[in-house]
């Protein structure tokens, strides 16, 4: 253990803490540990005989759990899903026809054909995985530690590690599935250029329009555009959740569809909600959007990137394959500056199935070798509603 006489900082500090001095630069080496010591026996020896080697007196393992994303909107059970998801849905309402009953004309009752255009669908793709085994050699760890309560706290934080990456896995892949909902609304037309549809009502209100390429960042300390496109999600809101009116414009196949307000889903790029929250002159638009079931802050819809940065988190990029050409290949669009993601619950569907845990020892190498595995399944259903905004303006 290096001992230090410190008597110099801390008198040092006081005197700037009491205003005596004015602030100076205080030597933080000689007080902080940065943990780079690495033990050698020369110099780690008792500090009086100079012969006997320090002992490590308490062995601290810290670890922590990763929280799963929140899957309220995506979770499938093995019984939705079974070996292969079949799901069969109706595609437009059938027409109505002329009553029978007060028609000149009888015609056959007994001759009719049911004429329901419904669509049925298989979802089977499994995705199966693991992760890298933790191996412990025990009887060498029994060596290394002083009791077994330390050797068991080095092992717990060997398992949190490969839980942690489960966890990750898990919340990744979760949105990576909501992103390919969101790239299909975009291809299928189901998306919303706030910016252009802004800079449109500008013209006539006589707002200031937001200018070529302007970025979320910046679109978001405009308070006339935050609500106006807080007051543009709700109004889709109203289109998509009628239940006495289906449209065919929200999803990608054309069919009759309406989603009931307890299973409509928004997400919404979360420096974007709190900008709404807090530049807006009133906050109403954003309270109404806020208190609907189904909203959802996201940090960044796929990543934060190197910087952190609004444009890096405001950006998709998925390598999709769509379309039926003979030799189809993976096309990416990449997507900058979405705000927001409104759909269906049923649009996106996610399944991590027979979650476990494996074991197994290795006598000829004495080790404890560990692994978590599960198998992964996703969907995304082109005829369930979806609506993206994002802001370009060009």
């Amino acid at each position: 253990m290096e001992v230090n006489q410190i008597a110099s900082i801390v008198n040092a500090a006081a005197q700037q803490t009491l205003g005596a001095t004015a602030i100076d630069a205080l030597d933080g080496d000689s007080l902080v540990s940065l943990g780079d010591q690495i033990m050698r026996t020369d110099r780690n020896t008792d500090v009086f005989w100079r012969k006997i080697a320090d002992r490590i007196g308490r062995v601290d393992n810290k670890y922590k759990l990763l929280k799963r994303a929140d899957r309220f909107s995506t979770a499938r059970t093995e019984v939705d899903w079974g070996i292969a998801l079949q799901k069969n849905q109706v595609r437009h309402i059938r027409e109505v026809e002329e009553s029978a009953s007060w028609s000149q004309t009888q015609t056959d009752p007994y001759r009719y054909n049911d004429v329901t255009d419904f669509t049925s669908t298989v979802y089977h793709k499994i995705a199966a995985y693991q992760t890298k085994p933790v191996v412990a050699p025990r009887d060498q760890l029994k060596r290394t530690f002083l009791n077994f309560a330390e050797m068991g706290s080095f092992l717990s934080m060997l398992d949190a590690d490969m839980n942690n990456a489960f966890t990750l896995s898990v919340n990744d892949n979760e949105r990576l599935a909501r992103n390919v909902a969101l790239e299909l609304a975009f291809r299928d037309g189901q998306s919303v250029n706030l910016g252009t549809e802004y800079n449109a009502a500008a013209v006539v209100a006589g707002w200031t329009p937001l200018p070529s390429g302007v970025t979320v960042e910046q679109a978001a300390l405009v308070p006339t555009f935050t609500r106006f496109a807080a007051e543009r999600i709700k109004r889709t809101k109203k289109w998509l959740t009628d239940e006495t009116a289906p449209s065919r414009l929200f999803n990608g196949i054309g069919a009759d569809r309406w989603t009931e307000d307890a299973v409509l889903r928004l997400d919404v790029l979360s420096s974007f909600a709190s900008a709404m929250e807090t530049y807006m002159l009133s906050d109403t638009y954003h309270k109404e959007l806020a208190e609907l079931k189904g909203y959802r802050e996201v940090r960044a819809w796929q990543a934060s990137g190197n910087t952190m940065s609004l444009a890096d988190a405001s950006k998709v990029e998925v390598s999709l394959t769509t379309g039926t050409s003979p030799n189809p290949t993976p096309m990416v669009n990449p997507r900058a500056n979405v705000v927001a993601f409104m759909y269906d619950h049923d649009r996106v569907g996610t399944l991590v199935r027979d979650e476990r845990v494996l074991s197994w020892w290795n006598p000829d190498c004495e080790r404890q070798n560990t692994k978590k595995a599960a198998e992964i399944g996703y969907y995304v259903d082109r005829s369930e509603q979806g609506v993206v905004f994002y802001i370009d303006v060009a």
